[in-house]
């Protein structure tokens, strides 16, 4: 866990050391993108990385120009490897973010997160295909409560368009897993959560702000 917390640690920085060189080199007929985009305190998002796990949309508002909430809802995409076991569920995360630059959406932020899922799990197309096994044989549901923070940056793409705000961040969550209703045995190459782990999140967002 000290590894993970190390490098969100070293993320904090480096997005602090970028964001610097970039708003020193912003030209000024940019001020007016910016100023704008600022003033924007809704925005709705979509974090394409987290895709390849999980379907999402986020809203966040801006209470203060410092300070942020963030809801997110998602489900379970199965892009990686739903052939060989499926998850249907439903999950949520809450962030609440400090904005260094407290320019409301725009600049860096750290910002704790806590989520909660539920998922059932069953065995995918290729497993049932090849195996005979009846998507009936196995099942396992899953909940977890993620509990971990985030740093990350967003920023206006185009004076002509100061409503797209673009984002990335880094972080890691700790999840407590709690496994249950299990029948039957897990397909060979699957990954069913079973115990308490911490990962890394890595984040790219595309956001509409008003």
């Amino acid at each position: 866990m000290k590894r993970y917390f190390a490098l969100l640690f070293c993320a904090t920085l480096l997005f602090a050391s970028a964001f610097s060189i970039v708003k020193a080199q912003t030209p000024s007929n940019e001020a007016s993108m910016y100023a704008s985009a600022e003033a924007k305190q809704n925005m709705v998002s979509l974090d394409v990385l987290r895709f390849l796990g999980f379907y999402n949309l986020s809203y966040t508002r801006a209470l203060t120009p410092a300070i942020s909430v963030t809801a997110q809802i998602e489900t379970p995409s199965n892009f990686l490897i739903g052939s060989i076991i499926q998850e249907t569920g439903i999950g949520a995360r809450l962030e609440g973010r400090y904005n260094f630059s407290q320019k409301n959406l725009l600049g860096i932020y750290v910002a704790p997160v806590i989520g909660f899922n539920s998922s059932t799990f069953r065995a995918g197309s290729s497993i049932t295909g090849s195996t005979g096994m009846s998507a009936s044989d196995f099942s396992a549901t899953v909940s977890w409560l993620a509990l971990g923070g985030m740093v990350g940056w967003q920023f206006g793409v185009s004076p002509n368009l100061p409503e797209l705000v673009l984002g990335a961040g880094v972080g890691v969550e700790y999840n407590i897993v709690n496994a249950s209703a299990t029948t039957g045995t897990a397909p060979a190459g699957s990954s069913v959560p079973a115990g308490n782990v911490t990962l890394p999140r890595l984040r790219f967002t595309i956001g509409y702000a008003f």
